[in-house]
């Protein structure tokens, strides 16, 4: 019995001990998943602080770059006022350039008709491409439209422009030698002639651009004229016969003016006034001869380098805008003064061909009227180079001569010489490229359309565009 009451005694004892560590247990197992659910949370609030610290520091890195992107603009901006003002100094824009945004100039500005490209182009207003001034010349692709009369420079712009030109024209010549009957059967000789001629210019030209959309031009030329004739084509004894002349060569003055710029359908209208000197050796003063195989034939003793006669020109040109392509169409009306009578030597040779010398005297001439049509269309293929093609005819009324009217009648009066109507009908094409900002190289060739033609026509131009700096104008 002691032993089983000290076995139930100690039974009592060792079960709350028990409890108490079942109890220890039990709280110990609790708290296991507490403590595990506690550390992934702090590991992922690192995690996120992490992250945030490295946004921020990109993102002040970016502000950085922003800053000093903007201190990049201002920079720019102030370096283009300088080049703004340093251009106004030299006289190359004629009215302010609006900065408020560097990377793109508003409109305002007009440049001289070979300036530099800029990196952006001037805004063109709604008149088609035409300035209030006048129409565009700031490009170089241009140059051939102020050849033509369809561009005027801006005031107090002048150009120069050293030009070579040849023109070559071969046409054979029919002589008849005797009398026609009916029209139908001739009695006589008839002799076929080649005549070949080759004239080479070398001319200086000068322009200048004035307010109120004027221009003048001068052009003087010196003229290197060859001639060679083939009398008797296909005959038993052809003969030849060269000439050739050099003189300075007939000089031109052209005042242009601009009254109305483009705007919407209404084309910009160019009017101008050309008037030609007779500087150069005209036919009727050079010295006469005839050869001894020449019967009586008269052939000049030098080619000529002039026409002989003063001549004023009225025109009017018409241009239309649709970049990259300008339309130009014109007109005029040459109006020629009558020439007085010219009386140059004469050489014949006698029978045993001994020269004999004498004077011949010309009639009072009158040459006609030139009526003159042009159209064409230029596109600029970039800021510095243009392609040109153009269609030109003249058409020159008959020369009159101020003669008797018949061998009974000697009243004199002003008579139409058969044969002396012309019809110079031409097709043209035309490049520019821009040398430098200020030389442009220009080059055309021509081709005849009809029997009174130059066979061709072949220049090349070096127009150099400078500004004018008068002592009397203000600086913008």
């Amino acid at each position: 019995m002691r032993g089983y009451e000290d076995s139930r005694r100690g039974g009592f004892a060792v079960r709350p001990y028990c409890a108490a560590i079942g109890l220890a247990i039990g709280a110990s197992a609790l708290a296991l998943p507490a403590a595990g659910v506690a550390a992934p949370a702090a590991e992922t609030s690192a995690d996120v602080n992490s992250e945030l610290q490295a946004l921020r520091a990109e993102t002040d890195a970016q502000k950085t770059e922003l800053q000093q992107q903007q201190n990049e603009l201002e920079q720019l901006r102030m370096e283009l006022q300088v080049q703004t003002d340093v251009l106004k100094r030299a006289g190359l824009l004629s009215a302010d350039v609006v900065t408020t945004n560097p990377t793109r100039p508003q409109t305002g500005v007009q440049m001289v008709a070979n300036a530099p490209p800029a990196t952006t182009p001037p805004a063109e207003t709604a008149q088609g491409g035409a300035s209030a001034e006048r129409p565009k010349s700031e490009r170089q692709a241009e140059q051939l439209l102020v050849d033509a009369g369809g561009v005027l420079l801006p005031r107090w712009t002048a150009q120069f422009e050293p030009a070579v030109d040849e023109t070559h024209a071969s046409n054979p010549r029919v002589n008849i030698f005797g009398y026609t009957i009916f029209n139908a059967i001739n009695i006589g000789t008839i002799r076929v002639d080649d005549v070949q001629q080759d004239v080479i210019n070398t001319a200086f030209s000068a322009r200048l651009g004035l307010p109120f959309r004027t221009q003048v031009d001068f052009r003087v030329p010196y003229t290197f004229a060859f001639s060679h004739i083939v009398k008797g084509v296909g005959a038993g004894m052809p003969t030849n016969f060269n000439t050739d002349g050099m003189h300075i060569g007939d000089t031109q003055a052209t005042v242009s003016w601009q009254p109305v710029v483009e705007k919407g359908w209404i084309p910009a209208v160019i009017l101008r006034v050309r008037a030609t000197f007779p500087t150069g050796e005209a036919p009727y003063q050079i010295p006469l001869i005839t050869p001894p195989t020449a019967g009586a034939e008269k052939d000049l003793t030098k080619a000529p380098t002039g026409a002989g006669y003063f001549a004023y020109e009225p025109g009017v040109t018409l241009v239309w805008r649709s970049d990259p392509l300008v339309l130009f169409v014109g007109g005029s009306y040459g109006v020629t003064v009558p020439i007085k009578s010219y009386t140059v030597p004469l050489t014949t040779f006698d029978a045993n061909n001994n020269p004999v010398h004498s004077l011949f005297s010309y009639p009072r001439l009158n040459t006609g009227d030139i009526v003159g049509f042009n159209a064409g269309v230029n596109f600029a293929v970039n800021e510095r180079a243009s392609l040109n093609f153009s269609f030109v005819d003249l058409f020159t009324g008959p020369t009159e001569e101020f003669a008797p009217i018949s061998s009974t009648n000697p009243t004199l009066k002003w008579q139409h010489i058969p044969g002396t109507t012309i019809n110079d009908a031409r097709l043209g094409i035309g490049a520019s490229f821009g040398l430098t900002d200020r030389m442009t190289l220009v080059v055309n060739a021509g081709m005849g359309l009809t029997d009174q033609s130059p066979g061709y026509t072949f220049s090349v131009s070096l127009p150099i565009t400078l500004p004018v700096t008068l002592p009397w104008r203000k600086s913008p």
